[in-house]
């Protein structure tokens, strides 16, 4: 059976990253095929946690990482239930006064670039989270980080879109995948 066809794009991978470049590039009008050695959704989109959150390693992870969470936010509104959306926040636990301080020094950051945050302190990183080990010395809470589960945004992004499974690549040349 010849499969040759004319794409304007390849994606050569189903997972959480190929699936959402192909769903982009068929929004912005392109042919695409998607490829996947296995399975679409079935590799590491399996099997990571989907945890939406801000990082403030640098300035570019910051701003990164806050443009993604945005865009996430958008995607979910429209549909939380295929991706499996929780608003859960994260809860960066400082286990003594060192680590504590570090998670100040965080929130400091978070109120210059508005990032909905709050210390928690004593009683009130327990009653966040119940299950902790007594004697913590309290924590951060980033109120709209969220988690997704990415194999159904995977199915999501795929929705509409040529995706072979089951398909290895053995080579990439100019206009050609073999």
């Amino acid at each position: 059976m010849n499969r040759e066809r004319e794409y304007d794009a390849i994606v050569i991978g189903a997972g959480i990253v190929g699936a959402a470049c192909g769903a982009e590039l068929v929004r912005e009008g392109l042919k695409v095929l998607v490829l996947d050695s296995g399975r679409a959704g079935c590799g590491g989109a399996s099997a990571t946690m989907g945890h939406i959150i801000v990082m403030d390693g640098d300035k570019a992870q910051l701003d990164l990482t806050l443009y993604s969470r945005k865009l996430w936010h958008e995607l979910v509104r429209e549909y939380p239930l295929e991706c499996s959306y929780l608003g859960c926040g994260t809860l960066w636990v400082a286990d003594d006064q060192e680590e504590m301080e570090a998670a100040c020094s965080k929130a400091e950051t978070f109120k210059e670039y508005n990032i909905g945050h709050e210390i928690l302190e004593g009683d009130r990183l327990y009653q966040a989270e119940p299950n902790l080990r007594q004697g913590l010395a309290g924590g951060l809470r980033v109120i709209d980080d969220c988690s997704v589960y990415p194999a159904t945004c995977v199915k999501l992004f795929l929705e509409g879109l040529e995706v072979r499974e089951n398909c290895r690549v053995q080579e990439i040349q100019a206009n050609t995948v073999i």
